[in-house]
């Protein structure tokens, strides 16, 4: 399948780069490869729905089961046997947010739920949400929502007044 890339390349450019060429063509070649990912066909060739809706389901689940310990794309993809690229086509196409940003949501509307619990104090949710400080939360928190973590439970508290 590469072959004729590297060949044609290697015409049009004789005696320009020598040996370096083929080690600069790499990320070419992996581009084509990885441009077209299969997704699950039924028998009938068409596109296979209900498989890729099993698979937002489970990885759904996952994210609630290990949001605190991982929060990583490829951690989901390794538990479902599947590459990361593969698991963020098929959420994406099934959900239209990508894999990385519902793990983000999902984090983000566990700290919210927590922060509107008055009884528990910010370094309670540092340690429920897995954070390693409250400073990492509250970055982490700033930039997904553009509020600090008592800004929120501020505002929170006073609408519910």
């Amino acid at each position: 399948v590469l072959e004729p890339i590297f060949r044609k390349r290697k015409k049009g450019r004789e005696g320009d780069m020598g040996k370096n060429e083929y080690t600069s063509l790499k990320p070419i070649a992996i581009k084509r490869m990885t441009d077209t990912i299969p997704i699950p066909v039924s028998e009938d060739g068409k596109y296979d729905f209900q498989k890729q809706k099993e698979l937002a389901d489970k990885f759904f689940s996952l994210i609630m089961k290990h949001y605190k310990e991982n929060r990583e794309v490829s951690f989901y993809a390794k538990e479902l046997c599947i590459t990361p690229k593969y698991l963020t086509t098929i959420i994406k196409a099934v959900s239209g947010k990508s894999a990385k940003d519902w793990i983000l949501e999902y984090i983000i509307l566990e700290i919210k739920a927590l922060l509107r619990d008055s009884s528990l104090n910010i370094q309670e949710i540092v340690l429920r949400t897995n954070f390693a400080n409250q400073s990492s939360l509250a970055r982490f928190f700033r930039k997904h929502t553009g509020m600090s973590p008592s800004e929120f439970r501020k505002s929170k508290l006073d609408t519910n007044l």
